[in-house]
């Protein structure tokens, strides 16, 4: 803000303050003339300034004092000083006086003057000079101001005329009337760019028309405080703006913000009443800081979170039972009933256990069953059945998978049950395939929790507590497989065969190839996928035991085993028998091939600063992969076991014969 000030240009000073009179003469009743030798002159003071620019006539001074006389007592030769002080002056006996300026004595016949002033006489040396030709002011003067002038020096210094009339005195010069514009150019008013005449408004910024300063916003002439905008407008005092906060007059540092400007240190969060100072973002009326908004957006996507995994949750039981996506246990096959079914006597198997073992006769290349109280050693027989026809029939062990429906679309809405070979498709062997398989991707993405084992994290846990220690998140496609990672078979002293797997889970990246997707030549140690598969491994054996689906794999991948080695071994079931059992199914041909593909989306309440803007992170994850009982090596390898491990008293029950 500054002060307006209305100035009227006083007479005597520059256009800028106008101009005045030329004054002549001395003081009332007196002007100056030329005097004659001897004679003193009479000096005038200054007079006040009138509009009269007329020579008045020149009167006589009064005469000098008369000389000194001698006296009675004392001749003019005793040499004693005998000064009159009448009329205010020092004279001397002699004739010899002292200025009354500078104390010097003024011999007889020197010029002096008289100053009416101090009603004394002056010397040379002291008497006012004329400005113009630097002589001894006398006779007719012009006084301006405190310049004195003769008259016939007093002349206009831009046309040389002599001036009588009105004058203008700038910085030491006299100018005439006519020369005025010459002398001080028209000051322009700093709105309308014309020239000022008249009154006119001085700020610190500028000089105005009266006019022309007037208020932005009502339009009225202002006096005393305005304020400047930063656009260089003025405002009165009413319409000065006021703090969009605390209401009072702004003052100081600014903020302007949407169509409201504020103290600094009023503007501050709605929320945290922080002092907004770079990053802050609109909310309403409101302005909220980057810290706060990124928590209301948190707060925000966790809710619609949460409703979106309700939804998925009751998607997911509708299409538990509409796609049998859940391992029933009652499908799982009894090694006794395949005993049956093959023509054993049911009186024979004994009540107090189901479980029977494999023994083999190298001598015969032939191998048989007997009943089994050992879980270790422990075959089911339905599983070995379908696994020897498999090895007999493709020379290699049977795999799952589950894939997407469009090789090119991992995110696609349905996934396709393949099946290696494919004609494992609804039997109850491929059946326990596809449950695992399915459980894991559930275990992966959340779906299916596992109270017994809180250590095994979903990758979207994995991922956000990545996103908590700094890691970038984003969108991915993975493989899981169950694989064998290891296996060996060992046979005790009375030929039972104990078969020995291990078994995990491998996670794989996918990145997009011209073919598709592919697996990634490399993965981050930190990736969720590849963090769970760690974990499902690591607790394979507690899985096996406390989670049905994972308990029938292990019994399928020792099953896969033990035919492999039988393979191996040379031993071959005639094929009547292979066909007089039938596989079990669970469920009708071709009735499920397809399924709705297992995703997930999740919006992850984290917030990024991007190139100053708030980025809410989201991942996509999608999860395919399967099973794959293949061992590694080129031959299973086996050891003897010292000792017997059949039951005591048990003997053989069914023998297969050799083709």
């Amino acid at each position: 803000s500054a002060d307006a000030m209305v100035r009227q240009p006083s007479n005597g000073l520059s256009r800028r303050t106008c101009g005045g009179q030329a004054l002549r003469g001395g003081p009332a009743g007196q002007t100056a003339r030329a005097l004659a030798a001897g004679e003193v002159a009479a000096l005038s003071k200054p007079p006040q300034q009138t509009c009269s620019s007329q020579v008045t006539p020149a009167e006589t001074p009064p005469p000098p004092p008369p000389p000194p006389t001698a006296s009675a007592a004392g001749g003019e030769g005793d040499g004693k000083d005998r000064s009159s002080k009448k009329g205010g002056d020092r004279v001397s006996k002699r004739g010899v006086q002292q200025c009354g300026q500078c104390k010097a004595k003024i011999e007889e016949g020197k010029p002096r003057y008289m100053d009416p002033n101090i009603n004394r006489y002056l010397c040379h040396d002291c008497v006012p000079k004329c400005c113009g030709c630097s002589k001894p002011a006398s006779g007719e003067i012009v006084s301006v101001d405190e310049h004195v002038f003769h008259a016939a020096c007093f002349r206009c210094n831009a046309c040389d005329a002599s001036i009588d009339g009105a004058y203008f005195f700038v910085d030491g010069r006299c100018f005439c009337d006519a020369c005025q514009d010459r002398a001080v150019p028209l000051q322009k008013c700093d709105i309308c760019k014309r020239p000022i005449e008249g009154k006119c408004i001085q700020t610190e910024d500028g000089t105005y028309h009266v006019t022309c300063f007037v208020c932005r916003e009502c339009k009225q002439p202002m006096r005393g405080k305005v304020h400047k905008t930063a656009e260089g407008d003025f405002l009165c005092a009413d319409c000065i703006p006021k703090c969009g906060s605390c209401g009072l007059r702004l003052s100081g540092k600014t903020v302007k913000a949407g169509d409201k400007t504020y103290h600094q240190s009023c503007f501050k969060c709605a929320q945290c009443s922080e002092v907004l100072k770079t990053r802050y973002v609109r909310v309403g009326d409101d302005f909220v800081c980057g810290d706060c908004h990124a928590e209301d957006i948190r707060l925000k996507y966790e809710a619609e979170e949460s409703e979106m995994v309700e939804r998925e949750s009751e998607w997911n039981r509708q299409n538990l039972s509409r796609y049998e996506l859940e391992w029933r246990e009652e499908l799982a096959p009894k090694s006794f009933d395949v005993l049956i079914r093959m023509g054993a006597p049911k009186n024979s198997l004994p009540k107090d256990t189901e479980h029977v073992c494999v023994l083999f006769d190298e001598a015969t290349s032939t191998f048989s069953c007997a009943p089994t109280r050992n879980p270790e050693v422990a075959v089911n027989l339905s599983y070995l059945l379908t696994a020897v026809r498999v090895i007999k029939e493709y020379r290699r062990e049977p795999k799952f998978s589950l894939d997407p429906a469009d090789p090119k679309d991992m995110t696609g809405d349905l996934q396709l049950k393949v099946y290696y070979p494919d004609w494992l498709e609804d039997t109850v062997f491929g059946e326990v395939l596809f449950q695992a398989d399915y459980l894991l991707k559930e275990i992966s993405f959340g779906t299916r929790s596992l109270p017994d084992f809180p250590q095994i994290k979903s990758t979207f846990e994995q991922s956000q507590k990545n996103a908590s220690e700094g890691h970038f998140l984003e969108s991915r496609a993975g493989r899981q497989w169950f694989v064998v990672k290891s296996a060996n078979v060992g046979k005790s002293a009375d030929g039972v065969v104990l078969p020995r797997v291990t078994m995990g889970v491998e996670a794989r990246r996918l990145e997009v190839s011209k073919n598709g997707y592919s697996d990634a030549a490399t993965i981050d140690p930190r990736d969720p996928n590849f963090v769970l598969a760690q974990k499902v491994t690591e607790l394979f054996d507690q899985l096996a035991e406390k989670v049905p689906v994972i308990g029938e794999l292990y019994s399928v991948a020792k099953a896969q085993l033990v035919a492999r080695w039988l393979h191996e071994k040379g031993c071959k079931i005639e094929e009547k028998m292979l066909t007089k059992y039938k596989l079990p199914m669970a469920r009708r041909r071709g009735g499920l091939k397809k399924i709705p593909t297992l995703k997930k989306t999740r919006t992850f309440a984290t917030v990024a600063d991007c190139n100053g803007q708030m980025c809410l992170e989201k991942m996509t994850h999608s999860m395919h992969g399967g099973v794959d009982l293949a061992f590694k090596g080129e031959v299973v390898p086996s050891s003897k076991i010292s000792g017997n491990l059949l039951d005591e008293g048990v003997k053989p029950l069914f023998g297969f014969g050799v083709g």
